[in-house]
């Protein structure tokens, strides 16, 4: 059973415009060792007080959508319980950085604001797809405006209504995490000193965007390029770019690298039939990263990068260029459908396997955990 509820959403005061470096007055950017966490609860009250955020008079969820130019992307935003039902009910496919889950922790047990929600997915429920029509069908939306993107809220405050979707979505049989495995797994291991609350998105699985991390290696030693090469030939058949142009990926089983400022296709053997079956992300951790890098644990190895699809592809030109002695690989996105395969199989992926989209601006709706 997957428990629900509306809350009283914190906000900041705007013109419909988004504003800019909000996250970085409320959230540490750098290790949490050496700074005073609690300063930032005490910054974010000082604001509150001062008028720059207000909170919602009443406890409310919301219809969610984003309006970008690749296409709408609509859910519903609420709190939901961590508790051990549903963290039986939530799948995870992807590993978390062990480093990274402890600083969310620290911040969550000393700050408690959640500046942005999880990302939970489900099978299409007509239910739910009826319920937001109907919320849709009879409010104007608030707007705001950020990088092109539009995004909007249908506020429900209504008991009955608010009702209705807690009972939808107590017949969801299973959820998926799609963006938010850190925050996540932090509140999992606080459910059972103190009760747990999480903002979350939900979106079905139709409206999710799945997007590619690229990959950078940074060697300690400089890479015998030979070997490498003789060791890739066992499952690539492996082309230059003509011209030498970056190489971003159009196929499955496809992968860019680059090399000594040298780009190059690797095209996965057809006949490799048990390697077929596994992700681009899978194939080089195991097949490659591991066996020759040496990173068989990448969620802690400073010698691996990863770079998002969004700012991070001129970020990868750039140092692959820039810095020949390292190795870029660039990759295909996976789809839902393979996501959702690895996840109900109950294999990880390895981290940053996938950008999930919608991405929600830091503070649109913030909670704060009592």
């Amino acid at each position: 059973m997957t428990d629900i509820k509306a809350f009283r959403a914190i906000k900041p005061r705007t013109d419909g415009r988004y504003p800019e470096d909000l996250k970085k007055l409320l959230e540490p950017e750098t290790d949490h060792k050496d700074i005073q966490l609690k300063s930032y609860l005490t910054s974010f009250r000082k604001m509150l007080k001062s008028g720059y955020f207000y909170m919602e008079d009443k406890p409310s969820i919301y219809i969610y959508e984003n309006n970008s130019q690749l296409g709408i992307q609509r859910g519903i935003w609420t709190l939901t319980e961590i508790n051990d039902s549903v963290v039986q009910k939530i799948i995870q496919h992807e590993q978390t950085l062990l480093e990274h889950q402890d600083k969310i922790q620290a911040y969550r047990e000393q700050v408690g604001l959640e500046g942005e929600p999880i990302l939970l997915t489900y099978y299409p429920e007509p239910e739910l797809d009826d319920l937001m029509t109907a919320v849709i069908s009879e409010q104007q939306p608030e707007c705001m405006f950020h990088e092109d993107i539009i995004h909007k809220f249908w506020r429900i405050t209504d008991a009955s209504i608010i009702k209705s979707f807690e009972q939808a979505f107590r017949r969801i049989k299973t959820l998926y995490v799609a963006d938010g495995h850190h925050r996540l797994s932090a509140a999992q291991s606080m459910r059972h000193d103190m009760q747990q609350w999480m903002s979350t998105l939900y979106i079905s699985t139709d409206q999710i965007r799945v997007r590619e991390f690229n990959r950078l290696i940074i060697p300690d030693i400089a890479v015998n390029e030979k070997d490498l090469f003789n060791l890739l030939y066992q499952y690539f058949h492996i082309s230059a770019i003509p011209n030498n142009i970056p190489y971003s990926p159009d196929h499955h089983h496809r992968i860019g690298m680059c090399i000594n400022g040298k780009w190059y296709q690797l095209n996965l053997k057809a006949e490799l039939e048990e390697i077929q079956q596994e992700s681009d992300t899978v194939i080089l951790q195991e097949y490659i990263f591991t066996p020759f890098f040496g990173i068989s644990e990448p969620r802690g190895d400073q010698r691996l990068k990863t770079y998002d699809p969004v700012k991070g592809w001129p970020e990868l030109v750039r140092e692959s260029r820039e810095n020949p002695g390292t190795i870029a690989f660039t990759l295909y996105p996976m789809s839902i459908q393979q996501l959702l395969a690895y996840a109900d199989q109950q294999k990880h992926l390895p981290p940053k396997s996938t950008w999930i989209e919608p991405k929600v601006p830091y503070g649109l709706l913030i909670h704060l955990q009592e």
